[in-house]
Order: structure tokens, then sequence, then C-alpha cells
């Protein structure tokens, strides 16, 4: 295919009741990189008084790409269950017929986290539509990206080559300043089990429990970054949402329980875990105290916590706490890989 410099002429085809918003996005981007006289969206252009199917036609024998823009109400489904889509006179379904029939490159859009229609939901005429590789477009964080990316590929179909446009003088500073912000986000995320252990709320069990907490939030912000980069903002929302709750779920249970079953001793200020059961010897000595033994009772054991509890319940503790620890850490540590996602172009799908 030859390059060519005169900017491709596009129509944009959507239903107002469905994706009006979005479409005026899509458009104004797509203005300022083809040039307002190269896209043509009816809402603006068709004059009163008109055919639309002739005009529709007259336009699209001038074009060289059809944007469909679907949205989740593409269809257009009515109260009664009928479907506009059906209907031989339907505006939207003229366009795609028109275009398809005229072999003019159709790109499907897909918005607001719509799915392609299915060949049986759609009239016979357009049976093949169903079959195009959508492109989908999130209307959040990742708009730039996905206009950006459909941009070029309009370019590419039609063999159009863009003049080159000097970048803005403080483009490097912003990807600078982006990056090191990410960079600090997910440092932080990896110094809160170095912050943990200084403030003594690390788990006392087992040893080296910073270090090993610090693999775990490194690997769990790298895997989540990966896999949430590719996500909608709406599914990083929802990401978003739950781990919070988590987080703030496993940290106040996590705390109490540290309250209630670590204690300290005060010459090596190494803290320990205690049990829920007591040993036999104790129920004997303390009777109606056990399982809540404190201090004095402690000090009499040398504060060797399995002279108070038996130590299948000591064990218990230890592994509530990590597995409580863990839960929080790694409902945070996916929080800043959904940060750092958020903030970072996605992956082509």
């Amino acid at each position: 295919m030859t390059s060519k410099r005169a900017p491709p002429k596009i129509l944009i085809s959507y239903r107002r009741s469905d994706s009006a918003a979005a479409t005026n996005r899509i458009h104004e981007r797509l203005t300022k990189a083809f040039g307002t006289e190269s896209v043509f969206i009816d809402v603006d252009s068709i004059p009163f008084g008109e055919d639309f199917r002739t005009y529709i036609k007259d336009k699209l024998t001038n074009c060289d790409v059809v944007l469909v823009i679907i949205g989740p109400r593409w269809l257009g489904t009515r109260a009664d269950g009928s479907v506009r889509m059906q209907d031989a006179d339907d505006p939207v379904r003229v366009e795609v017929e028109t275009a398809l029939t005229a072999g003019v490159k159709v790109f499907p859009v897909l918005v607001d986290g719509a799915l392609m229609p299915q060949a049986p939901d759609l009239p016979a005429s357009l049976g093949n539509f169903s079959y195009l590789n959508a492109a989908p477009i999130d209307v959040g964080r990742n708009f730039n990206v996905d206009v950006e990316r459909l941009t070029e590929q309009i370019g590419k179909a039609v063999g159009y080559v863009a003049p080159a446009a000097a970048a803005p003088a403080d483009d490097k500073m912003t990807r600078l300043a982006t990056f090191g912000g990410n960079a600090l986000v997910a440092a932080c995320g990896l110094a809160v089990p170095a912050l943990a252990g200084l403030a003594a709320i690390t788990p006392p069990w087992p040893p080296g429990v910073v270090f090993l907490s610090m693999v775990v939030v490194a690997v769990t912000i790298a895997a989540a970054f990966q896999i949430l980069r590719a996500r909608s903002a709406s599914a990083m929302r929802r990401v978003f949402l739950a781990c919070a709750l988590v987080l703030g779920l496993a940290s106040a249970t996590y705390l109490m329980a540290m309250s209630f079953f670590v204690y300290q001793t005060p010459t090596t200020k190494e803290r320990w875990a205690k049990g829920y059961t007591c040993t036999p010897e104790a129920q004997l000595i303390y009777k109606d105290k056990c399982p809540n033994l404190g201090v004095d009772e402690l000090r009499g054991a040398e504060y060797e916590a399995e002279r108070l509890w038996t130590a299948s319940s000591v064990a218990v503790v230890k592994v509530s706490l990590v597995a409580l620890w863990l839960v929080g850490l790694i409902a945070m540590a996916v929080l800043v890989g959904n940060f750092l996602a958020r903030h970072a172009p996605r992956a082509t799908p």
C-alpha cells in the first residue's frame, strides 16, 4: 500500500441514545488528528430536508473508513422487546449496510463496556459484521491511549502518513514526573514491611518475616500491574474497592489479634505468641484465669509461652497471625499495582 499525505475521510456511525457522549469525545480527538473536514458525523452535517439514506450513501462513496461506535444499547431494544436494528429503515442499519456493500473499511469501536453483537442478533444483511475485529475504547483514564491506537490503525489502513509534529517542550518532563511518581509509589509499597518491622507490628514468627514480606509485596505488585494494565477502568475500580475492603478488615483483625496474642520479654525485647488453650499444669495453678493469662503469669513462667499454653494452640496463633498479615499485605500490594496500572499505557489486547 502506497502512503498518501491527504488525511483519510472518516464517517462516524452511532446511535444517539446509546453512545452520544463517548462519540463526541472520539469525534473531537479524530478532528484534531485528521482535520475537521476529514471527519463526518451525521448530527452536525446532514442538512434539513435531505433524505438521510441518499446523503449517507453519497458520503460513503467518498470516505475511506467508517467507524461504528457500539455501546450497550447499540441494537436499539425498545420497551416492547422489538429491536430497531431489525427495521429496514433504521439509520444505523442503513449506514452499516451501505458501508459493507460499498466495500469501505469498517472499524467497530466498543465503548462503555459493550461487546460485539452476535450474528443472530443482527439482520441477515449484517451477518458478517459480527466477525470484524473491534477496537475497545476506555472512556476513563486510558481514553487517550486507546484513541491514539485507533488513530494509528486508521492511518495504517489507508496508508496515511501524518506530518511529523514537534513534541511539546514539557513532554519529556511530564514522562519523567509520571515515572518518578510511579517509582515513589512502588517504593512506598515495598517499604511497608520494613516500616512495620521498625514499629514492631510484624508477626513474631517466622524469623526473617520482614525480608519475606518485601519479596511477597514485590512479586504481588509486579503481577497485579501486568494483569490489571490490560483491564478496563471499571474493572480496576472494582479491584480497588475489593482490595481496600479486604485491607481494612484484615488490618483491623490483625492488629486486634496482635494486642491479644503477642507479648514482649522485658529484657531482650523479643516478641512471642501466646496460645488460647492452657496446659494442664497452668489450669491447676490458675484455674478460672485460663486462658487469659497476663504479665504476672508470664513472669512466673519465665516468659515461656509453652509452659502456660499448649504448643498446638501457640502454633495456630502463629500461623493465623501470619495469614492475616499476608492477606493485608497482598491487598495493599494489589492496590499499589492497580495504581501503577491506571497511570501506565495498557498492554495491547
